[in-house]
């Protein structure tokens, strides 16, 4: 009997952070959906693809700082770019197209 209260406790234990979790899928499935019926995917894609070779700064929905990068390849869903950190580093980022916000091309 002891064992069912424990296993019972460990249950909701889990479940206790299900919700925010689910709350932030379904947003972000809104967002995919609402943006596939406007056609932003296609024309989101060919406007980036032009990018290439150039350096931009590059803002994310759930990241508050700008991606300052070297835009190197662009395909339907995915962005490959070469950023460097404050230390000269380089690193090579690759990034969802659909989970761009804004991008700003630094002359």
């Amino acid at each position: 009997m002891e064992y069912l209260g424990v296993m019972a406790f460990v249950l909701v234990m889990f479940h206790m952070g299900l919700p925010d979790d689910v709350k932030r899928l379904k947003k972000q499935i809104k967002r995919i959906i609402s943006k596939r019926k406007k056609g932003v995917d296609f024309v989101m894609s060919s406007i980036i693809k032009e990018l290439e070779g150039k350096r931009c700064k590059i803002t994310l929905y759930d990241n508050i700082e700008e991606i300052t990068c070297n835009v190197l390849q662009v395909d339907e869903q995915w962005i490959k770019a070469i950023k460097v950190d404050r230390q000269g580093k380089e690193s090579t980022v690759i990034l969802r197209i659909e989970d761009i916000e804004r991008v700003k091309i630094i002359e």
